[in-house]
């Protein structure tokens, strides 16, 4: 009986809400609030699959970067190829070029790795040289770096590159 009571109070609360509500103008307050909310959720979801998709296209061409610095750290005397590239970082032999204009642009990048790797292993031998000693420290870094990573030495310095590219 008591369960009943309170059953038909709430339906009572609910039926003046749903009143009231309607007095306000509600349901049309309603329709536009769903209407929004349907609006930013579909730019929410529009924005995320497009943060994914440029998410998703800096790792396949980080991970095409990286292959190509393994295949030329494993075999220093081999042509890099996009194809090599491409089976070795296990994507499609197209894929390359959808983050690479060419060959040039590959190198340019993986170059570009190089350079920053180089730099760091040099201030960690001397941030500020002052000294003969630290000069000597510098070259020895630069010198281990070469025999270290041949392969990506060689896209440094001995590899066509992009000349347009803003990483060179």
């Amino acid at each position: 009986d008591d369960a009943v009571g309170r059953g038909g109070d709430l339906a009572f609360q609910h039926q003046i809400a749903a009143d009231l509500f309607g007095a306000l103008g509600g349901a049309n307050l309603l329709q536009r609030s769903w209407a929004e909310q349907t609006a930013r959720s579909n730019a929410d979801s529009a924005l995320a699959n497009r943060i994914d998709t440029v998410q998703a296209t800096a790792n396949n061409a980080a991970a095409l970067v990286q292959s190509a610095i393994e295949l030329l750290n494993e075999d220093r005397s081999a042509e890099l190829s996009l194809r090599a590239v491409a089976r070795r970082a296990g994507v499609s032999p197209a894929a390359p070029y959808r983050h690479f204009a060419d060959r040039e642009a590959l190198v340019s990048s993986v170059a570009a790795v190089g350079y920053r790797e180089l730099t760091a292993r040099l201030r960690a031998a001397s941030e500020s040289p002052s000294s003969v000693d630290d000069v000597a420290d510098i070259a020895v870094a630069y010198v281990r770096f070469a025999l270290e990573r041949s392969g990506l030495f060689r896209a440094m310095f001995a590899e066509r590159c992009d000349p347009t590219s803003p990483d060179r």
